[in-house]
């Protein structure tokens, strides 16, 4: 969801404490995730970059000021995730499973604006059979 490099970059250089993140329950297809959030621009910008793991989250949601801008990168991540771009009233939009850490492709995207986005380890995705088209809620 980053716009770009520059500071944004440098704050990925070190992993955010996901602790200190307001937690929320996500409940989709029968699962409850615990979730942290990312809704500021720092938090946004470091999104999971250089954490090991997401420890005994399932996963971090990105709440971006910006629908037309929910771009996700894999910079700076040690591992992949499964993605899932959200509606304002918790429509599933698009679903990306495995995105690899890496460069390549810089920037992951939905074909069509989000208000969110939900990074969740990869495999998520098979284990709780989501799909585009699939509500989540927030609570």
């Amino acid at each position: 969801m980053a716009a770009g490099f520059g500071l944004d970059a440098f704050a990925r250089s070190r992993p955010q404490d996901l602790s200190a993140l307001r937690m929320r329950t996500a409940h989709v297809r029968g699962a409850t995730l615990t979730l942290a959030v990312a809704d500021q621009p720092d938090s946004v910008g470091r999104g999971l970059s250089g954490q090991g793991s997401l420890g005994s989250l399932d996963g971090l949601l990105l709440v971006s000021p910006d629908s037309d801008n929910t771009r996700v990168t894999m910079l700076g991540m040690n591992f992949p995730l499964d993605l899932l771009w959200v509606s304002a009233d918790g429509e599933i939009l698009h679903v990306e499973e495995n995105a690899r850490a890496g460069l390549w492709p810089l920037w992951h995207s939905s074909p069509e604006p989000a208000a969110q986005v939900v990074e969740l380890s990869a495999g998520s995705v098979k284990a709780h059979k989501l799909a585009a088209g699939d509500r989540i809620t927030f609570v």
